[in-house]
Formats: C-alpha cells, sequence, structure tokens
C-alpha cells in the first residue's frame, strides 16, 4: 500500500502550533492542539496596488511584478495623447516617474523588462497623423530610436525581449526584430485588432481581439497554429507569462470585463477576477506573479496578480479610532499601537492625547497651549518644540506621565518640521513671525545647538528618521507657487538634496517615531495654494519617491507617525479628530484544515 511517506518521503509530523514558514506546499501535518490534519494550500488572487501616478488607458507594460514599467503617453481616450510620452516604473510597491518617449504615443506594443524594454507602433495625435511604425527602446534611463516596423500599425501585440522582438496583429502581419531592425515573417492565421500575447521570439502565444475574439494561436518560430479557444472572447486585454503557462486579464465584451483566464499549455480556464473592470490596461510578469495597471475609467488602477501558497494581502489605509478632541495643525510621534498626539489648532489646544492601537485616551496637558508645532520620541518619551500663534521658542519633554518646561529652541518658530528623540532630536525650518527660514538646531537632551541650514527655506514641510540621519520633505518655500517635491537628507553635519517628491505639497504628514532615511511614508497634505487636502502617499527607498495607496479622506494640515508598513495620519482641516492607519502588503501561509468532506 502507497502511504504518505512512500510519496513525501517523511512521515507526518504532529506540532503544537501550526507552521507559519518553510513548509512545502501540499505537506500534511498534524496539530496536536486543535486534533486536527492540517496542509499547506496554494492560493491564486488580485489584490489592490499602488496607484499610477498619471492617468493612463492604452498604453503598454514590460517587466516584472516587482520591477515593471508602463509606458506610452498618459491618456484618458486612448486618442489625444498628452502630456508627451513618460514611463513609470514599478517597484512592487509604487511607482516613480521616468522619462518621455521620444515619440509621444498611445496604442502601443510593449515588452521586455524594466531596464531594457521595447515600444513599438501606436498611434500618434489625430486626425492627421498615421499610425505609427516608431521603434524605441529604453535602457533604465532614457529611450533612443530604432528600426521602423515594416508596418505602420496601433493596438498589436508585441513579445520578448529588447534584442529579440515579436510584433503581431492590427493587421495579419508578423515581424521579428533583431535590436536594430524589422524583419517580415509569417502572418497570423486570423487578423485581428487589439489582441496581445505572452512568449518570445520563437515561442509567443495570440489571443483575444476586437471586436471580442476568443481566437488563440501558437508561434513557433516559423508559423502560427491555431489552438484552443478563450472562454470569454474578448480585445484590449492584458497579459503576463509565456507560450506554456500564461494569463490573460481584464478586456472588453462589449462593455468592460474583470475577466481572467490561465493557460496550461492546452487549454484556457477560469482564473480569479480582476477588482476593477477595465480594457486597455497594462500588464506583465508571469502566470503566478503579474500586474494590472491603468486602462479605461478609473486609468490610475493597479492590481497585483499572486498565485502560491501564501495568502497576501494588499497594503491599504483603513479607519481608526477618533481623537476625543478634534483639531488640525497638531504634531505627533510613536508607532501605530503606541501613539501620541499633542497641541493643535483652532482654538489653539494643549490637549494630549495617547492611543493604544484601538483607541485614544486623554492624559494630562502641556504646559503652553499652541499649534503647527513640531515634535520627537515616542509615546512614553516625546519632546513638543515651537509652534505657534505668534512664535515659540520653548520646548516640553514629556516622561509618559506628565510635561516639563525644558530649554527654548534658539530661533522662535512655527510650521517647523521635527524628527529624533528627547536626548538627540532635530528642527529645522519653519516660519519666524515674518519670512521662511531655513536653519536647523540640533538638541542632546539639555539645549539646542545651531546646526548647518537646509538648503531649501520652507516651512509646513515634514519629516522622519533620527538626529544623523534625518529626511525633510516637501512644504512651502515662502513664494509662489507655495509648495515643493523639494527633499533633503541630514547625515548629523549637513543636508543634501534627495530625489524629489513626485507631487508638490505642503501640510502634509510624514512617517515620524519609526520612519527612516530611507524607509520613509509621506501622505496628505496641500497641492495647490490656496490649500486643499488630498489623498495621495508616497514611500521613499533613500533615493526615490513612488507611489503607495491613498489615504479613503482627503487631508490637509495633519499630523502622522509610525513606519513606512505602519502608520497613522491624525486630524485634519477643519478640525476634526479623524485618524487612518496605514498597513503595508503583508504575507501569511495558507493553512487549510483537512476534512473527510
Amino acid at each position: 500500500m502507497t502511504t504518505y511517506r512512500n510519496i513525501h518521503g517523511r512521515s507526518i509530523r504532529a506540532v503544537t502550533t501550526d507552521p507559519t514558514a518553510e513548509v512545502s506546499e501540499g505537506e500534511i501535518w498534524y496539530n496536536t492542539g486543535s486534533d486536527t490534519f492540517k496542509s499547506i494550500v496554494s492560493s491564486e488572487a488580485w489584490v489592490s496596488g499602488s496607484s499610477l501616478i498619471n492617468n493612463r488607458n492604452l498604453n503598454a507594460g514590460a517587466g516584472t511584478q516587482t520591477a515593471g514599467a508602463v509606458f506610452g503617453a498618459p491618456s484618458t481616450n486612448g486618442t489625444t495623447p498628452s502630456p508627451a510620452g513618460s514611463i513609470e516604473e514599478y517597484n512592487g510597491s509604487g511607482f516613480s516617474n521616468g522619462p518621455n518617449m521620444v515619440t509621444k504615443r498611445t496604442r502601443l506594443g510593449g515588452a521586455g523588462t524594466q531596464t531594457a524594454a521595447l515600444g513599438a507602433g501606436g498611434y500618434s495625435n489625430p486626425p492627421n497623423s498615421p499610425n505609427q511604425t516608431t521603434t524605441e527602446e529604453y535602457d533604465g534611463s532614457s529611450w533612443t530610436s530604432s528600426g521602423a516596423l515594416n508596418s505602420g500599425r496601433q493596438n498589436l501585440g508585441l513579445t520578448g525581449i529588447q534584442t529579440a522582438g515579436l510584433a503581431f496583429g492590427a493587421t495579419v502581419a508578423t515581424e521579428t526584430y533583431n535590436g536594430t531592425s524589422w524583419t517580415a515573417v509569417n502572418n497570423l492565421n486570423t487578423g485581428r485588432n487589439a489582441l496581445t500575447g505572452a512568449g518570445t521570439q520563437t515561442a509567443t502565444l495570440a489571443f483575444g481581439g476586437h471586436p471580442a475574439s476568443s481566437a488563440t494561436e501558437s508561434w513557433d518560430g516559423t508559423n502560427w497554429t491555431t489552438v484552443n479557444s478563450l472562454n470569454t472572447a474578448r480585445g484590449f486585454s492584458a497579459a503576463a507569462g509565456t507560450q506554456t503557462s500564461a494569463l490573460n486579464f481584464g478586456g472588453t465584451t462589449g462593455s468592460s470585463t474583470t475577466a481572467t483566464e490561465s493557460w496550461d499549455g492546452t487549454n484556457w480556464s477560469t482564473a480569479p477576477s480582476l477588482g476593477t473592470a477595465r480594457y486597455g490596461l497594462s500588464g506583465d510578469g508571469t502566470s503566478s506573479l503579474a500586474f494590472a495597471a491603468g486602462g479605461s475609467s478609473p486609468h490610475v488602477v493597479t492590481e497585483e496578480f499572486t498565485k502560491s501558497a501564501n495568502v497576501i494581502t494588499g497594503g491599504a489605509w483603513a479607519s481608526g479610532g477618533s481623537l476625543n478632541t478634534g483639531r488640525y495643525d497638531l504634531a505627533s510621534t510613536g508607532s501605530q499601537t503606541a501613539a501620541i498626539a499633542f497641541g493643535g489648532a483652532i482654538p489653539v489646544k494643549n490637549e494630549t492625547e495617547e492611543y493604544n492601537g484601538t483607541s485614544w485616551t486623554e492624559v494630562n496637558n502641556m504646559g503652553t497651549a499652541r499649534y503647527s508645532l513640531a515634535g520627537a520620541g515616542t509615546q512614553t518619551a516625546a519632546l513638543a518644540f515651537g509652534g505657534g500663534p505668534g512664535t515659540y521658542t520653548n520646548s516640553e519633554t514629556w516622561n509618559g506621565t506628565s510635561w516639563s518646561e525644558g530649554n527654548d529652541l534658539n530661533t522662535a518658530r512655527r510650521s517647523l518640521g521635527g524628527v529624533g528623540t528627547t536626548s538627540a532630536a532635530l528642527a529645522y525650518g519653519g516660519y519666524n513671525g515674518s519670512a521662511t527660514v531655513n536653519n536647523s538646531e540640533e538638541y542632546n537632551g539639555t539645549s539646542w545647538t545651531e546646526g548647518n541650514n537646509l538648503n531649501t527655506s520652507r516651512r509646513t514641510n515634514s519629516g522622519s528618521g533620527i538626529q544623523t540621519a534625518a529626511l525633510a520633505m516637501g512644504g512651502n518655500p515662502g513664494s509662489s507657487p507655495y509648495i515643493t517635491t523639494a527633499t533633503e537628507e541630514y547625515d548629523g553635519s549637513s543636508w543634501t538634496n534627495g530625489g524629489a517628491l513626485i507631487v508638490s505639497r505642503r501640510n502634509g504628514a510624514g512617517s515620524n517615531g519609526q520612519g527612516t532615511q530611507d524607509s520613509a511614508l509621506y501622505f496628505g497634505g496641500a497641492t495647490a495654494a490656496p490649500a486643499t487636502g488630498s489623498t495621495g502617499t508616497e514611500g521613499y527607498d533613500g533615493t526615490s519617491w513612488s507611489t503607495r495607496p491613498s489615504l479613503a479622506t482627503a487631508r490637509n494640515y495633519i499630523a502622522g507617525c509610525g513606519s513606512q508598513t505602519l502608520a497613522m495620519a491624525i486630524g485634519n482641516y477643519p478640525a476634526n479628530g479623524v485618524t487612518e492607519e496605514f498597513t503595508g502588503e503583508t504575507s501569511a501561509v495558507n493553512v487549510k484544515t483537512l476534512t473527510q468532506s
């Protein structure tokens, strides 16, 4: 008789708690606590990802789920590309802006990797521009024009890599690319528009088309062969994978669809649906790790597909417990489960509250009521400094029970930034009552000492990090347009310019308390003057900012704390006590209890 040990080479083990890692899919164990047999099983699903920076429809994609690219002209209608076609790079968490293409266009084909992408064909501005033959190569830094397609076309399929591509469809024509020029080869059996495909130059699968088509063909490097059809006929869909293991998602059947199908080399089968129905989207990756971005309204949505023994939960903001005293322009520090918030407006506040991960509790008030102040430290050892109305120099220290007066700042100011601890804090920027300032000061637990200035004077800026590795981002430089993308890094001695924010903002909040110089979060704030709040969230990796899931509520003059993966947004203008909690993407093994049914 065949036994589990004969098959797997080991016996079923008995454990008191279920394993959380290092377990193979299909392995069975006996949980003595629950008196059940359990196993790890594979699951597959789409989860929400960070939004694109630009509205995009009928664009191209390349790369993988953790190193992807979306390119071609940002376009909401698929007809008028404006502005010039750009690339957005995806790092698995969010998007960052890259350079424009040489020729702006939409409805083009895309292939290759994030640092070696290929774009071909497409459609430029109507009404008199012809279908494009233009080909461009991306090297991770810039786009370069290359050899033209033999036949101009839009809504074509493109597979392979930058030095070995395959273009097909829009007509029956098929062409191969050698990194320099295109060569016409044998035609598709069924000419069609708006199809897509997966694979290499010598082994590609082409499927779908518009009007809604279910046709699927396989390319062997010489000829196309008709194979089993899609279950859902559609065009303007996206794809990932290879000739023998592909994924097809989205598109239009006459209306937008969420349909996803997987190909096993012989047949198509139904897979979990997209969360958002759309066509004209782009995507790439593998049949088990793919991404889908943009498309028909909404044009910025991104989703990730994962098939694994882990259950993936996408990063998102969720409602947290409300402050007891509604306010804005307050300060905070600490973690998502142990935060402290103090001060605020209007009228001017001295209230202090502590958060335990669920609810806020009133504790002893600050000695001086103020708003537009800065904070540093933890829930049990915090520092409050500066603020208004007017401008203040005074600092107060929190010991977990009460506030006590400390030595004053050298420069009276409000709307300043601050990071660090009660024994090693940093204050920078702000407004001194007559002008925006750039000076910074260091605190050693007893007194403040002048440090080197910021490169960009600003107020209402935010921060992350510690005294010797701080980050200052955004703010109001004191002149039109009163917002900035400027980011600066402090090394304990001097400030240097870092990667600019994607969107200029002020009055937003950073991951103060647990965020670092190379792992920070910035969220909310005004993107224009007069000030109106935003939902935008960005993450910093020490070099550049990329998008993250948006806040549920547009916010302005807010406080923030936590880390890049566990953060809080606190308060809002006009005064309210609403908070939100951010949790980054999580992964957990998919444990299932085995039954006889």
